[in-house]
């Protein structure tokens, strides 16, 4: 891929994955930020590809969705 196929690049990654707040539980893929911020750089370029194919092929709607659970009363997630 040259640059011009991507929608993001590795200092996106980069910048991302150093944004991310340390010590959360992680989510039903197991991975915490700590994982993502320990990785090398070749699997930078990986979760960079993934992210990009995400983008050309359209993101999932639960992707775009933000999950709000409250302290009490009903569970609304639409």
């Amino acid at each position: 891929e040259t640059p011009c196929d991507t929608y993001i690049d590795l200092e996106d990654v980069n910048k991302g994955t150093k944004k991310m707040a340390n010590g959360k539980p992680a989510n039903v893929t197991l991975i915490t930020s700590e994982l993502l911020q320990w990785t090398m750089t070749s699997t930078r370029h990986w979760i960079r590809a993934i992210i990009d194919q995400a983008i050309k092929q359209g993101l999932p709607n639960y992707w775009l969705m933000d999950w709000i659970k409250p302290i009490h009363g009903e569970l609304n997630y639409f």
